[in-house]
């Protein structure tokens, strides 16, 4: 696993971020829900679950599922269809992607840097 060290802008606190390697994972989806708002389009959580129990969670948050849902068809992680249900499921329960192998271009793209990987949702 590689621990890049990020610079921070002047004032802000100096932060490690860790990447996350390609692997198997299961993903779900989920609606985030934040004090300002309990819109669906408020953002969404994206739970990834290392097959191995003694690894942690990992979780990433991201400001709308547009964003993600074109990145996940873009890199072929995910099928019209299941995205299509996942449309329909995050506006009342989160959607739980079968377990598959993330890549690191999908990796990269998504900018999947995690401060805590042993934060839970």
């Amino acid at each position: 696993m590689t621990i890049p060290v990020i610079i921070p802008t002047p004032g802000e606190t100096p932060r490690t971020l860790i990447s996350i390697p390609a692997g198997n994972y299961a993903a779900v989806i989920k609606a985030r829900v934040t004090r300002q708002s309990s819109r669906a389009n408020a953002g969404v959580v994206l739970v990834l679950k290392p097959s191995s129990i003694e690894d942690p969670e990992r979780v990433f948050t991201f400001a709308s599922w547009g964003y993600l849902r074109d990145r996940l068809r873009l890199f072929g992680f995910a099928t019209e269809q299941e995205l299509d249900n996942a449309d329909v499921r995050l506006s009342t329960k989160p959607y739980v992607f079968s377990s598959r192998r993330w890549e690191a271009p999908l990796i990269e793209a998504l900018d999947l840097t995690c401060p805590d990987p042993k934060r839970k949702t």
